[in-house]
């Protein structure tokens, strides 16, 4: 894909996020960019499953019905955890490219947890916030299982997702490698580095108040209470990729620079517009905070569910 490549770019401008075969084609060129010879075949295959659990295409399972934790955070998860993976490795070192595969597969699974089962009929996934990890780790190791995977990879990809956590102290889980563990806190920096830069991201927070309420998170008295937190939690955001995630997010810029010619970090840039907007709203005594919101009809579609 082309793009005019100046100070105008956006994050959004490279890559059509909600095109799953556009996601997949730009993740195996950058993996492409590292390695000759990849398992392309196994990839291909847990991206396309992954892809039919959320759409509600896998047998045994409902439809993703979170619309916050839904299929297009998992790929702008996946993608800024392959972008990660290759500044690093333009950097620092290459992983063994089979490592990197385990990790990939961590990505896709690691908000699987949201997802119900056929039979579970009672609310969405949502009910299932402060145990998705565990319920993901779960979903992961059956997948894996029944694919006949190693054990050693199963029990790396469950320690990558448990880095996704956000409470977890990640010098309390036991990696198998330092490989998996590096992976595990480039994972752990992608999900929230692709969340927070979403061009939707301040509009979802609507939908993420409501998944919130329904997974009996009590934290918030209401969607302005959450718009209004969220700035202290990018604060706390901030402390964890520096102490926790040992500062994988500072590897970000060596991909953009060497794929797309661009000497900057595309994320924190629009993540740093996504703040600033966000204290606009913030800051307006009025607190008609919907009038911000206008992108995607998201304020919409959230007064109607």
């Amino acid at each position: 894909m082309k793009c005019k490549i100046d100070n105008t770019v956006k994050l959004y401008d490279l890559v059509k996020m909600d095109d799953t075969l556009e996601v997949f084609n730009e993740t195996k060129k950058i993996i492409s960019m590292i390695y000759e010879n990849f398992e392309y075949a196994l990839f291909e295959k847990v991206y396309n499953d992954v892809i039919r659990l959320f759409r509600g295409e896998y047998p045994g399972y409902r439809g993703c019905n979170t619309d916050y934790h839904d299929l297009n955070h998992t790929l702008n998860t996946l993608l800024a955890t392959i972008r990660l993976i290759h500044g690093y490795s333009i950097k620092k070192e290459r992983f063994h490219e089979h490592i990197v595969l385990i990790g990939l597969f961590a990505a896709l699974f690691h908000d699987t947890g949201y997802i119900q089962k056929a039979g579970d009929k009672k609310g969405t996934g949502a009910r299932y916030t402060l145990k998705h990890v565990d319920r993901s780790i779960k979903f992961a190791k059956n997948y894996l299982y029944q694919n006949k995977a190693p054990i050693d990879d199963i029990y790396a990809c469950a320690c990558m997702i448990k880095c996704t956590e956000l409470t977890k102290n990640i010098d309390k889980i036991k990696f198998n490698s330092h490989d998996a563990m590096v992976i595990g806190k480039i994972l752990g920096t992608a999900d929230s580095i692709g969340q927070m830069a979403d061009r939707l991201y301040l509009e979802k927070l609507l939908f993420l108040f409501k998944e919130f309420n329904e997974g009996n998170i009590y934290k918030f008295i209401n969607e302005f209470d959450l718009i209004k937190k969220t700035v202290s939690f990018y604060n706390f955001i901030l402390d964890r990729w520096k102490k926790q995630l040992g500062g994988m997010n500072r590897f970000m810029v060596y991909h953009f620079k060497v794929r797309w010619g661009i000497n900057e970090d595309l994320y924190q840039k629009a993540i740093d517009n996504n703040i600033n907007y966000l204290k606009k709203i913030v800051n307006d005594v009025s607190e008609n905070y919907l009038s911000y919101l206008k992108r995607g009809n998201i304020s919409k579609k959230s007064i109607q569910i």
